[in-house]
């Protein structure tokens, strides 16, 4: 139950990501920077209340720190 909650999670993220991506691509900037923080605070969201998760989720925000997530995490 709790990974299908934190798959769930990161689809509605990627979906408000992808409709942020529309909005861009049809020149509605602010409409796409509004969808594009929608995305990052529902990552944030899940961060904040699932810390110890090693979901997609969480990936993306080490990744942008530059680390990289495996086995163990490798620090560039």
């Amino acid at each position: 139950m709790f990974l299908e909650l934190l798959q769930i999670i990161h689809m509605l993220s990627v979906s408000l990501n992808k409709v942020g991506d529309l909005k861009y691509y049809y020149e509605d900037l602010q409409g796409a920077k509004s969808y594009y923080f929608q995305s990052l605070n529902v990552r944030r969201d899940a961060i904040k209340n699932h810390p110890s998760s090693p979901s997609q989720v969480c990936r993306w925000l080490w990744e942008q720190k530059g680390y990289k997530l495996g086995k163990e995490v490798h620090f560039k």
